[in-house]
């Protein structure tokens, strides 16, 4: 059996709720891979059930919340989300702790800092709480994020 992948992007409810069940419900744990999903959907056009106003959003919005509170997991929604939180800072973290087989940590407490508790990611010290939690070097990490 090939590894199975898990793609997620840092910004979406339901990834940050499928990365604290992904591990329990594949019979093999599978390999982690953060995505820009934000970029991925303006290349290809696409407006997602996020940023469309009305009740399907809204359903989504409480669908999110009650799927959240059914794993006995925190859910707040960032200022601005989804359209102004979108980070690729959070990304390039991201990829450092790859670097340091630490993805899966790093990414747990991202989305825990982010859409747990409402954090904004495009924050280096937010970013580096994250790094922190996950056992990672604050400094070396804000040193491999910096933007040439």
């Amino acid at each position: 059996m090939s590894e199975p992948t898990f793609y997620y992007d840092f910004n979406s409810p339901y990834a940050y709720l499928a990365a604290h069940r992904v591990d329990d419900v594949l019979p093999v744990r599978p390999r982690w891979q953060p995505i820009a999903f934000g970029a991925l959907i303006r290349q290809i056009a696409k407006v997602p059930w996020s940023l469309q106003p009305g009740p399907e959003r809204e359903r989504r919005l409480h669908d999110c919340e009650q799927r959240a509170a059914a794993l006995g997991l925190p859910l707040s929604w960032p200022d601005g989300w989804p359209d102004r939180n979108y980070s690729i800072l959070v990304l390039r973290a991201a990829l450092l702790a790859a670097e340091q087989d630490r993805l899966r940590e790093f990414s747990l407490a991202a989305f825990r800092r982010g859409l747990g508790e409402g954090g904004d990611l495009r924050d280096l010290d937010t970013v580096l709480a994250c790094a922190r939690d996950a056992g990672l070097d604050a400094y070396a990490v804000a040193r491999g994020v910096e933007q040439p």
